[in-house]
């Protein structure tokens, strides 16, 4: 079995079931990876970016394989491709590459074993706090993953809960260091902290349900229209600050169709269709967008019609975040004026989930929804 990794690797490390890549520019690395006694290894391959390199995950073998234990051969230079994407696993299929999700995953990763680790040891949130010198609040937080750990505290975390096995705690130090460092969208200078919280999540999700009330779902906006929705907002003055959310929420878009895609379900309500944001051709060109979104296989686009009344969605818009089951449980987002909230407790979320089910059973099908979409849109023209 042959895999083709998008990068020059001067390292492979080999471990039970994990091996790390470093990087080193842009040129082509080939590893030859015996298949494991009893057949070829399912194709579960697990891929998570890091900005000191990749961890290729699981790729199915059992640690008591032997071939598992196997160098990787890594060959001379090949040409040199200058935005790899993908892993080619010659005898099967192609693997994608995961889109950068941030470092809120990694941060939950390593709040869960920390949380785990602290019941095995018997100890309790007071005693942890006095080993560190903290409030109770603090092990709190960083058990919920709300608060980053320093890699000091980690290491005497490590020490207290009595981790000697080198792999586990160079996991535990790799999730550390991951979860401190910046998103993706760092790159966009300061942000709002509640927004920077969203964008977290919305990175790290695998499927993102929501219903808007006013205006077109962030992830599916054109940047004119997105910059005709904040200037009639008001809430930024200063054009450059525009500009700079408008660049942000376009590239919130990404995980859109970057792989493993974001699974988008979003109800619209009619009113936000045929609200004018900017001007008659931005809103044309708006709901064209829609519609060529709504093709995608991971998008699905219902509206909800004015024929249907009153509805439980009139109460404001709402998004529902699932992420990988271990990973963390779904979050409920409501945005507001009076500040956002995030339901996490199992009855917010059955409350959220139930008001959701309600307007989808009220909503047009997918393809009436394109229907009225292009109706809508015709009259703009």
């Amino acid at each position: 079995m042959i895999l083709e990794l998008p990068a020059s690797a001067t390292q492979i490390i080999s471990g039970s079931c994990t091996h790390s890549v470093r990087k080193l520019g842009a040129r082509w690395a080939r590893a030859v990876v015996p298949a494991p006694v009893g057949g070829e290894p399912p194709l579960a391959t697990r891929w998570r970016a890091s900005r000191n390199g990749l961890t290729l995950g699981s790729l199915g073998w059992q640690a008591s394989d032997t071939a598992i234990l196997a160098a990787l051969v890594v060959s001379g230079c090949l040409p040199t491709v200058e935005e790899a994407e993908t892993l080619s696993v010659f005898s099967q299929a192609e693997v994608q590459v995961p889109r950068t999700t941030g470092p809120t995953i990694a941060r939950w990763q390593l709040a869960r074993e920390l949380r785990t680790l602290r019941e095995a040891a018997n100890l309790s949130h007071a005693e942890i706090s006095e080993v560190l010198g903290c409030s109770e609040s603090k092990i709190y937080k960083i058990e919920a993953g709300d608060l980053g750990v320093g890699r000091p505290d980690l290491l005497v975390l490590l020490e207290r809960y009595g981790v000697t096995d080198d792999r586990v705690r160079d996991t535990l130090l790799d999730l550390q260091k991951q979860g401190r460092e910046r998103g993706w969208w760092a790159k966009f200078g300061q942000l709002p902290v509640p927004y920077v919280m969203y964008i977290g999540l919305e990175s790290a999700a695998t499927e993102v349900k929501n219903f808007e009330l006013a205006a077109m779902p962030g992830l599916l906006q054109t940047e004119d229209y997105a910059r005709a929705l904040l200037t009639a907002q008001g809430l930024v003055l200063d054009p450059d600050l525009i500009e700079k959310r408008v660049q942000v929420r376009i590239a919130r878009q990404v995980c859109l169709t970057e792989e493993p895609r974001l699974h988008l379900w979003t109800i619209i309500d009619e009113g936000a269709l045929r609200r004018q944001i900017g001007s008659r051709v931005v809103m044309r060109e708006q709901l064209d967008h829609l519609i060529s979104a709504s093709k995608l296989p991971n998008v699905t686009v219902q509206v909800l019609p004015f024929a249907e009344g009153g509805h439980p969605g009139t109460l404001g818009s709402i998004a529902i975040l699932e992420f990988p089951p271990d990973v963390h449980s779904p979050v409920a987002y409501v945005e507001s004026f009076a500040g956002d909230v995030y339901m996490e407790k199992e009855d917010d979320l059955r409350r959220a989930n139930m008001v959701f089910t309600h307007m989808h059973a009220a909503a047009l099908s997918a393809t009436k929804s394109v229907e009225l979409i292009a109706a809508v849109a015709r009259e703009l023209a």
